[in-house]
């Protein structure tokens, strides 16, 4: 059953790379974070990484309207008749999610209310650990639906048999990762603001344009093999935008489906949330489409 998007997917694959990325263009320089990444990069970049495009680059990638994550239950779970399962047979189940409000726990009850459930009665929703906790949670019993991203999808399907309903990706844009800033940083630190941008839309480009890469990255990251960490690759890519900017219309489904989960009145206006401005710039200057 494949369910919802969240961090987990962008995590490995986006940020892991984004890492190596600005470890190796210094932009955090004299930051605690650039010990961390210089440390990892070096495990995960042993040379610098070259740019698609050619040449070398300094850079990290730009995140999508929604990384893909998946929703497990555990397999001796049947319908009547040994029918198909569906999201409506989820009704009076478990569901483990990692944080309560979460945009994994969000995505989720997107999904179940296009199934036709009501996430708040239907189902009784627990905190479940990390996304591999969860896998052990549906193996053990004590859930019955997991909310799970590659490739620990991939393991729940093919180890244990576990059947996948619904992806969130195939249903609806779910905007997770991204740049944010206060107001004045814009003013005060546009500079700097661009160039965090122009690193990950470079990266961003590397990870378009090179399956095998980053699938490697992956793989090592995440202690998987290559076969599987490129599976989850090409499940992932299509959730990543090209050009770092979601739609005006993915951006007003996403206020709206925001607004009924947190009960307003009204969506909030996308003008006080989000400002592409610094990207488009950095996009023309790059020739990023």
């Amino acid at each position: 059953m494949r369910l919802a998007p969240t961090l987990r997917l962008v995590l490995p694959i986006a940020i892991i790379i984004a890492v190596g990325w600005f470890a190796y263009s210094r932009i955090y320089a004299n930051n605690p974070f650039t010990q961390f990444a210089a440390t990892l990069a070096a495990q995960l970049f042993p040379r610098r990484l070259p740019d698609a495009a050619g040449g070398g680059t300094n850079a990290a990638p730009s995140s999508g309207p929604a990384a893909p994550e998946f929703a497990g239950i555990e397999r001796w779970f049947n319908t009547p008749d040994n029918q198909p399962l569906r999201l409506a047979d989820l009704k009076g189940k478990v569901l483990g999610t990692t944080t309560l409000g979460g945009s994994q726990h969000t995505a989720g009850v997107r999904l179940l209310r296009k199934g036709g459930l009501n996430p708040d009665k239907d189902l009784t929703v627990v905190l479940g650990g990390d996304v591999p906790t969860q896998l052990q949670a549906l193996v053990s019993g004590s859930i019955q639906v997991g909310i799970l991203s590659p490739p620990t999808v991939i393991v729940a399907r093919d180890k244990y048999k576990m059947n996948i309903l619904a992806s969130a990706i195939d249903e609806f844009a779910s905007i997770q990762n991204g740049l944010g800033v206060m107001e004045k940083n814009i003013k005060e630190q546009r500079e700097l603001i661009k160039r965090i941008l122009r690193a990950r839309a470079k990266g961003n480009r590397y990870f378009h344009q090179n399956e095998r890469g980053t699938s490697e990255v992956l793989a090592k990251y995440l202690n998987v093999d290559l076969p599987t960490a490129l599976e989850t690759y090409r499940i992932s890519r299509g959730a990543f935008t090209t050009n770092g900017i979601a739609s005006d219309d993915e951006v007003a489904e996403y206020l709206k489906a925001d607004a009924q989960i947190l009960g307003l009145a009204a969506p909030i206006a996308a003008s006080k949330v989000f400002d592409f401005s610094l990207q488009r710039e950095v996009n023309q200057e790059l020739g990023v489409k």
